[in-house]
């Protein structure tokens, strides 16, 4: 995952490989995102540890997720849960041994 794949994910929610020009799927994206319902926000919030919390982005299958931690006094990008069929799309990818 490069810098430029994961700026595309978040802004649009494409999960791409650039250098082969392949589209593994989609899931929904950061921007996307409505924050002005509180409650709805709330309900998509899940708790990992004190310090960092889980935002699911979207429903059903399409629904990804993203996971924020808290360094110092700002909150950084720790990781991304993509949908199952884009991981099933990405390892079906990889090469068998």
């Amino acid at each position: 995952m490069t810098t430029e794949n994961l700026s595309v994910l978040l802004k649009s929610g494409t999960v791409r490989n650039a250098a082969e020009n392949i589209t593994f799927g989609t899931m929904w994206s950061v921007a996307e995102f409505d924050i002005s319902n509180i409650f709805a926000l709330a309900g998509r919030i899940t708790f990992v540890k004190p310090v960092e919390f889980a935002l699911r982005l979207g429903g059903g299958q399409e629904a990804g997720s993203i996971s924020m931690h808290l360094e110092g006094t700002t909150w950084k990008l720790s990781g991304i849960g993509l949908p199952p069929k884009v991981l099933t799309n990405i390892v079906d990818r990889l090469p068998a041994r």
